[in-house]
């Protein structure tokens, strides 16, 4: 993943980006309802990290659900950062511009959570257990991502044009996803 595109192309489109991200908005709703922790309702105040939040639809999620949490949000889109400020300005929520592969954060989460942003990992095996290293006890990671059927129809037809052009170029028009053979 070349990382400054991708820093580019999502903070070019942080004001439109939830005008179009309808699949992101669903996979969020399921991710918080499949990653309810009982044991922070319990805790009083907890750390929550939103990894990739974009714009802030989950972070306004979790905001909701977990009020006396504080969580910190990061994006590695400066855009993303930007938009999610503004719009939760004055909440306990701290946003920080920065590719979570990257990062050194030294704090312990109770929660660490990403709504469609692993598909953007060049090494999803070492950030996880740089991620599971940033736990609490009884802390819990979870996170959804784009599965192998992810811009199938695209690809598909980019395999038509390819042919048909009688060409051997191997362009791919999104993002590679994992499958369950990998």
């Amino acid at each position: 993943i070349d990382k400054k595109a991708l820093q580019m192309h999502f903070s070019r489109n942080a004001a439109n980006y939830d005008t179009y991200a309808n699949v992101q908005k669903k996979m969020a709703y399921e991710l918080l309802n499949m990653s309810a922790f009982d044991g922070m309702n319990n805790k009083g105040c907890i750390d929550i990290l939103d990894i990739g939040c974009g714009t802030g639809y989950l972070t306004e999620q979790l905001i909701s659900r977990y009020p006396n949490a504080r969580i910190t949000a990061v994006d590695i889109a400066p855009g993303m950062i930007k938009y999610a400020r503004e719009k939760f300005f004055g909440k306990n929520v701290e946003f920080i511009c920065l590719d979570i592969e990257e990062a050194a954060l030294n704090k312990k989460y109770d929660l660490i959570i990403s709504n469609a942003a692993f598909q953007w990992l060049n090494n999803l095996d070492k950030t996880v257990e740089k991620l599971d290293c940033m736990l609490e006890d009884n802390g819990l990671i979870s996170f959804s991502t784009f599965g192998d059927m992810t811009f199938n129809e695209l690809h598909f037809s980019y395999k038509i044009a390819r042919n048909k052009l009688k060409t051997d170029m191997e362009y791919l028009p999104g993002q590679r996803f994992l499958s369950s053979d990998e």
